[in-house]
């Protein structure tokens, strides 16, 4: 997997999850269109229940969502995101390719 596409694939995901104390105020927004991201995060069950990542929960739609964390904060083109969501994803076998 090409290092520059691993974030694509990680947000092309249809278990990756954006979260974190940014959402929805204008920090959150600004740094977001400076490429960062809140925290990378997988909520398919296997891997959450795998041990390998920390695991966060918080209520989404009614319900709570849990997630692995992949990474927590970093900018889309940082040498440690890259290298995480590729440890994470390069040879997943849950990715999907659309939402």
């Amino acid at each position: 997997m090409n290092k520059e596409n691993i974030v694509e694939k990680w947000a092309s995901c249809k278990h990756s999850l954006a979260f974190g104390l940014f959402a929805g105020d204008e920090a959150g927004y600004a740094l977001r269109e400076e490429g960062y991201n809140e925290n990378y995060g997988c909520e398919h069950p296997q891997i959450v229940e795998s041990g390998q990542y920390p695991v966060t929960s918080f209520p989404e739609a009614g319900g709570i969502t849990k997630a692995a964390i992949l990474h927590g904060i970093g900018k889309f083109d940082n040498p440690e995101v890259l290298e995480a969501l590729t440890k994470a994803c390069g040879k997943c076998q849950f990715y999907h390719s659309k939402k």
